[in-house]
């Protein structure tokens, strides 16, 4: 009797230990995702050249807005594994990122892209594309495996929408269609 006692016990002490260390993991992991929230980012323009379709992999977080010039300006974490890498080939920006060996992060880079017009948004994997104030005679849309696509404000011609895997697309306030 007093083995199977001990046995009971050791194992109560060892399962209230893995749970104490269980709460921990997840409090310090909270903490993080919420300081890298609320922390201000600081942004920093990149030289590039003109484009008319953009293209995102995974973890990024994009505002698009309308203006006169073209503007991308990226702001990356001090503690995030994740590296962006932009490239411009036959009028498409590709935004990537760097291959890294903790591939289940939750780490996003940010991005604000200022723009005339766009004939075609994609968004893949856990990127995030916020459209504001946009007005354009056709844009496509396409969205693969978690892309996330929200227009607020956005007035559109004609619009093709592509989707695949879990995607979100969202529109909010005076969205205007006229043709679709």
């Amino acid at each position: 009797m007093k083995t199977s006692y001990k046995i009971l016990t050791a194992i109560g002490l060892i399962s209230i230990i893995l749970v104490f260390l269980g709460l921990i993991q997840m409090r310090n992991a909270l903490q993080e995702n919420f300081s890298n929230s609320t922390m201000e980012k600081q942004y920093k323009i990149v030289p590039i050249t003109r484009f008319t379709n953009v293209d995102f992999s995974d973890h990024w977080d994009v505002r698009i807005l309308q203006g006169k010039e073209y503007k991308v300006e990226l702001a990356v974490l001090e503690n995030t594994k994740l590296k962006p890498k932009l490239a411009n080939k036959d009028g498409t920006l590709y935004f990537q990122t760097e291959p890294t060996q903790d591939t289940a992060t939750t780490h996003h880079l940010h991005a604000r892209v200022t723009v005339p017009f766009l004939h075609t948004v994609k968004a893949v994997r856990g990127t995030t594309i916020n459209m504001i104030n946009f007005e354009s005679d056709s844009l496509q849309i396409i969205l693969k495996d978690g892309g996330t696509f929200i227009g607020t404000a956005a007035h559109f011609q004609k619009l093709a929408i592509q989707t695949s895997g879990n995607s979100t697309l969202q529109f909010i306030k005076e969205i205007q269609f006229k043709n679709y």
